[in-house]
């Protein structure tokens, strides 16, 4: 990066606003949420984003877009930013994220998909032991596919109750976010189905489990707290406990702005679901339909 490259993003970090970033601290604990798309990753850090003393990072590495999610920072359509970290991602890390904080922040991380973009910053991470994994994983992959299928028919990744609207709109979020009036009123149609191919499903539980066993030791260097999507949603006080703990922050009840968006059984959502759990039965994944 050229000494002007280095002055004109200086000049544009000056330009954030929060209150957390208004002090010299570095003190802080450095964390990763690594995980699968549509595994709850935007779930618990929006969890961990209502804590007073962590800063919770979702959508900073995301191909051709970039969502701090925090108001003050540089937003989704923000070009100069998003070629800045993907010229220099080591730089943009240390300057955007494991940046200087107010006093109060006592752990500061990112969500990082395992299809990463950047093997440069993987292998940062890997050789910076301080930096400490939050491994959360979706058991059931076929939830994973049947999530998957939905954002793809709805265009819609999230739900979050209409009380935030102010805050999506703020992030530039919205075309991506439904917004709920009447949490009690179920968000999918009664009649809403998906048809799924069993051979793209069962590619893509393939594909899901090449990438555990690739991270499986690839962070052996750094602590790792394995934190399972199902155990977090049944039971938060208690998980967040122990990812509060494994951060070395203050233990505080946390709370999510975003709704369950399908609560309907796999035989309810999939319009060819004897199909699929006939394709199922007698293989490794056939406990993954019921």
């Amino acid at each position: 990066m050229s000494i002007f490259q280095k002055i004109g993003e200086s000049l544009r970090n000056k330009k954030y606003i929060h209150p957390h970033l208004d002090g010299n601290n570095t003190d802080y604990r450095k964390y990763i949420i690594l995980t699968y798309q549509r595994s709850g990753s935007n779930f618990l850090v929006d969890l961990l984003k209502s804590h007073p003393h962590i800063v919770s990072f979702s959508g900073i590495l995301g191909k051709g877009k970039l969502g701090f999610g925090y108001t003050g920072y540089p937003q989704t359509n923000f070009t100069s930013t998003i070629k800045y970290r993907d010229n220099h991602p080591l730089h943009f890390l240390d300057k955007r994220v494991f940046r200087r904080y107010s006093p109060e922040i006592k752990a500061v991380g990112f969500k990082v998909d395992y299809d990463c973009q950047f093997p440069e910053l993987l292998n940062y991470i890997r050789n910076h032991p301080e930096i400490r994994i939050i491994h959360l994983i979706r058991k059931n992959f076929l939830d994973i596919y049947i999530s998957e299928m939905i954002v793809k028919k709805t265009k819609k990744w999230h739900a979050v109750s209409s009380t935030f609207a102010d805050i999506v709109e703020a992030t530039k979020t919205s075309s991506r976010i439904r917004l709920v009036e009447d949490q009690n009123v179920p968000i999918l149609e009664e009649d809403f189905k998906i048809r799924i191919s069993c051979e793209d499903c069962i590619k893509e539980f393939k594909k899901i489990e090449e990438y555990s066993m690739k991270y499986k030791d690839f962070f052996h260097n750094n602590e790792v707290l394995s934190v399972w999507y199902q155990n977090l949603t049944h039971d938060i006080k208690h998980e967040t406990s122990r990812i509060l703990s494994f951060l070395g922050v203050e233990n505080k009840n946390l709370n999510s702005r975003f709704i369950k968006i399908n609560h309907k059984t796999h035989k309810e959502i999939i319009s060819n679901y004897d199909e699929v759990k006939e394709k199922l039965i007698g293989t490794k994944w056939e406990s993954f339909v019921f």
